[in-house]
């Protein structure tokens, strides 16, 4: 079994044990459009009955494997912050510009 489908497994498992009690909480949040359509054809899918079950299962995903979500949180900000790292570099450069060849020959050979 690979990593996801036992994820998969136990989170379905937990919602399979919360069904039998009572859901007396809510959480509530605003989706645009968009995002509304994506998770509805993910409900399809996936085969999950309403987005309330998907949202469910998907979080139990997420409580089953607490660390996995952090080390995908902690990749997704290192790398967002490497891309703004080379913006950086790119603007650098372009506010100082490379030493002409024979400037820098010059430099070398005359110190």
């Amino acid at each position: 079994m690979n990593e996801i489908t036992v994820l998969e497994e136990t989170a379905l498992k937990e919602t399979a044990r919360m069904a039998t009690e009572s859901r007396s909480r809510m959480i509530s949040f605003r989706l645009t459009a968009e995002e509304y359509n994506r998770i509805h054809e993910l409900c399809f899918a996936q085969g999950a009955r309403s987005v309330s079950e998907l949202a469910r299962v998907a979080l139990n995903m997420l409580l089953a494997q607490p660390e996995r979500a952090q080390r995908e949180t902690l990749e997704s900000r290192v790398g967002e912050l490497e891309g703004r790292l080379h913006m950086l570099s790119l603007e650098v450069k372009k506010l100082n510009p490379p030493a002409a060849p024979t400037a820098l020959r010059l430099t070398q050979r005359f110190g």
